[in-house]
């Protein structure tokens, strides 16, 4: 694991894509527990609906990957990676 991470760390594009990746993971989980709980406690959403809306955003996931190869060939790599982000 060491040297793995010693390797994209020392990448000069990997560090940026790993750093990158990395903080969008972390604040997007702590933008959905608290989302959540903002969707459950003030806005008195019922749990199953919750969990539709979920379902919708993991749908959305599929139906990324299947399309990605087609958006990055159009687009470029770098642009798909940055609008995937927003």
């Amino acid at each position: 694991m060491a040297e793995g991470l010693r390797y994209v760390l020392g990448h000069p594009l990997l560090r940026p894509i790993a750093l990158c990746t990395g903080t969008a993971n972390l604040f997007g989980e702590v933008l959905n527990a608290v989302g959540t709980l903002f969707l459950a406690r003030e806005l008195a959403i019922p749990a199953g609906v919750i969990g539709l809306l979920y379902a919708a955003g993991g749908a959305g996931g599929v139906l990324g990957a299947v399309t990605a190869s087609s958006w990055t060939r159009h687009f470029g790599q770098g642009r798909v990676l940055v609008g995937a982000l927003h």
